[in-house]
């Protein structure tokens, strides 16, 4: 009978520890996994996971720059759409974020629309937030 031996750069044993480390709630050591993972295998739920950390832990602008990889997957569902938008208020890029929206409302149908904007009220920042600051720039 032989031994299994696990490797050290497992993918899912990176997701695995990084999920106990958030259970303990030890961010450091679960973004420390996440980003592991993510070296592994480039998948929009570990950029997901990787974002909204980086968000806690108020490094905004570096969350952006990887939630830009997989933007189109943020849009998918009304939780993950409210963490891009997160992503460009708590970076105080109004203007950007604004003019994101303003495109995918154009792009997309009415349900389509109406799910962004539950997002955006979800994410606590509110649509006239983002607006407000774009019109005061003008």
């Amino acid at each position: 009978m032989s031994t299994i031996h696990e490797f050290p750069k497992n993918y899912e044993r990176f997701i695995a520890q990084g999920e106990e480390a958030l259970v303990e709630h030890n961010q450091i050591a679960a973004l420390e996994n996440f980003q592991q993972a993510y070296q592994l295998q480039q998948t929009p739920p570990v950029n997901q996971k990787i974002v909204q950390l980086l968000l806690e832990m108020d490094e905004a602008d570096e969350a952006l720059a990887l939630a830009e990889a997989f933007q189109d997957s943020y849009f998918e569902n009304l939780e993950t759409a409210a963490i891009y938008m997160q992503i460009y208020s708590q970076s105080r890029r109004f203007i950007e974020g604004y003019i994101l929206l303003k495109q995918l409302l154009q792009k997309n149908n009415a349900s389509t629309t109406k799910n962004v904007r539950t997002a955006i009220n979800a994410s606590g920042r509110g649509v006239s937030t983002i607006r407000n600051a774009a019109n005061s720039s003008n």
